[in-house]
């Protein structure tokens, strides 16, 4: 290889738009944005993800990574930088975020592969559930605090979409108990062949894991509650004496809410019921569409209600945690919806 070419492969580097499903045998490549997939072997899988945790790009010193450049580069998936100095500012950079110990994770476990549900992929799937649950105990799919008051009942999913669909009948409490039953409230139970139990709600959920938990706060009355799924109910937690409780729990107020917010609803996840079906790494990403189906529903179900409602990211989670005393590594806090009420809407 010569040095001009060795400069071109000092000054390489993955397009962000890169994304690549692994499956059991071969993962498939493709661009945000574009339909062509191109399949790709793990040994490639596995120099790509070397762009972008090693400072010295030896690996391409030889005739077959060579041609793999070529084909990568034709495809999009590598992209030359104007100079080596931005390369190695990139590197840096990834080193300071630990890329390089998560690029070898990923590489070590192939991103934990999917099935191929076209072919054979649902019987694999039921063998493994199996042979998890041969060895280990599936942990309860709800919360519940049984010291916790009941605050304010609710109803069943079917029952709270007739009210949601009414436009609300109580007050706000009451109206934003029926949002959050009618998307994460327990629909019915499923026995699975694997011997253990699903709930069933009107959000997906990777096998039933339904790992999303919510909470609502009330800022004038400064209670935060905790919503049971199986009983539909808000349950009080905790009385909060702070002379702001929405400055402790989100901070300033962001640009883009610019209502008065007097509730909100907080949702976390515990790992572990996500875990015990996709295992690392994926558990991580998959909580994110949990979530995301969960705060969208409740947010249109309030919109339906004429409750504005804006979904929030960013705000004092460590607070929130150590306020209700969870472990974030045993269930930590994802995002927030902020609401008016209705009875302060102009």
């Amino acid at each position: 290889m010569d040095l001009e070419y060795a400069g071109m492969i000092a000054s390489l580097s993955v397009n962000s738009d890169l994304r690549i499903i692994t499956f059991e045998s071969y993962a498939l490549a493709y661009l945000i944005g574009e339909n062509k997939k191109v399949k790709i072997s793990f040994p490639v899988v596995e120099y790509l993800l070397s762009f972008s945790s090693q400072k010295t790009l030896s690996v391409a010193s030889n005739s077959v990574h060579s041609s793999w450049i070529e084909k990568l580069k034709d495809y999009g998936f590598l992209k030359i930088n104007g100079d080596a100095f931005s390369m190695r500012s990139s590197s840096a950079e990834l080193d300071h975020y630990n890329w390089k110990s998560a690029s070898d994770y990923l590489a070590i476990t192939h991103n934990y592969p999917f099935f191929e549900y076209d072919k054979d992929g649902r019987n694999k799937d039921n063998k493994r559930m199996q042979e998890y649950l041969a060895v280990e105990e599936e942990i309860e799919r709800y919360k519940a605090y049984p010291c916790a008051p009941v605050t304010v009942k609710g109803v069943n999913p079917q029952s709270s979409a007739t009210l949601v669909s009414a436009g609300g009948i109580g007050n706000d409490l009451q109206n934003i108990l029926s949002a959050v039953s009618l998307s994460l409230g327990v629909q019915k139970e499923a026995q699975l062949n694997t011997g253990g139990r699903v709930f069933k709600k009107t959000v997906p959920s990777g096998g039933g894991r339904h790992p999303v938990e919510a909470y609502v706060v009330d800022l004038a009355a400064q209670e935060i509650f905790h919503f049971n799924a199986a009983t539909y109910t808000l349950n009080t937690l905790k009385h909060v004496e702070v002379p702001d409780l929405y400055a402790s729990l989100f901070g300033v107020r962001d640009s883009y809410i610019d209502f008065e917010v007097n509730y909100a609803i907080v949702f976390t996840c515990i790992w572990e019921r996500n875990m015990f079906r996709y295992r690392e790494p994926r558990t991580f990403r998959s909580v994110h569409l949990d979530v995301g189906h969960a705060s969208m529903q409740i947010e249109t179900a309030l919109l339906k209600m004429n409750y504005r409602n804006q979904a929030q990211y960013n705000f004092q989670i460590i607070n929130f945690e150590r306020m209700l005393d969870l472990d974030p590594l045993v269930e930590g806090v994802m995002s927030a919806i902020m609401i008016r009420g209705r009875s302060n809407a102009v």
